[in-house]
């Protein structure tokens, strides 16, 4: 870190990158520690409000649920999408994957009243943003249906799994 010194923009992405990588090989605790200090550095160049730490929270909210920490992957997730819906508004991708990050981890939760509000809310927005028949809101259809499979309320949930089917050119199962 001689040319850029350890609080640069682009020291930040290397340890965010590394961090990724560490995750995807499944090497949590280096996961974590090069995330962490991706967000330290971005908070301390952008502050709270900025698409980077957005991205910092987001990307530490998913670590820790594929860890089964569940608190902080709330937590963090929940700190992305205030970011977002400041920085963006509702209407754009990042606050999109936001709300189907969070109903994610309340479906994983057996909170299905959350997940159900979190997966409705990403789905609208998918739907008006990129339409009914992108891949996208096609995936948002179908976790909307394992919601509501889960729920037992299967009438509703094959709803959305028939019209996922149909778009996919498939049969639900």
């Amino acid at each position: 870190c001689k040319l850029y010194g350890e609080e640069h923009g682009n020291v930040a992405r290397s340890y965010n990158n590394l961090g990724m990588l560490y995750q995807n090989q499944s090497r949590m605790d280096q996961a974590e520690e090069y995330l962490r200090k991706a967000l330290k550095i971005r908070l301390k160049l952008c502050g709270e409000e900025h698409g980077d730490v957005a991205r910092s929270y987001n990307n530490l909210g998913m670590l820790y649920q594929e860890q089964g920490r569940m608190e902080q992957a709330e937590e963090y997730l929940r700190k992305a999408l205030e970011t977002q819906l400041k920085l963006y508004g509702e209407e754009h991708g990042d606050v999109i994957i936001a709300y189907s990050n969070l109903g994610a981890i309340f479906y994983e939760q057996d909170k299905l009243n959350l997940a159900e509000e979190y997966g409705c809310k990403a789905l609208s927005l998918s739907t008006k943003i990129k339409g009914k028949e992108h891949p996208d809101t096609i995936a948002l259809e179908e976790f909307m249906a394992q919601i509501y499979k889960k729920a037992e309320q299967k009438k509703r949930g094959n709803k959305f799994l028939k019209f996922a089917a149909k778009l996919l050119g498939k049969r639900p199962s």
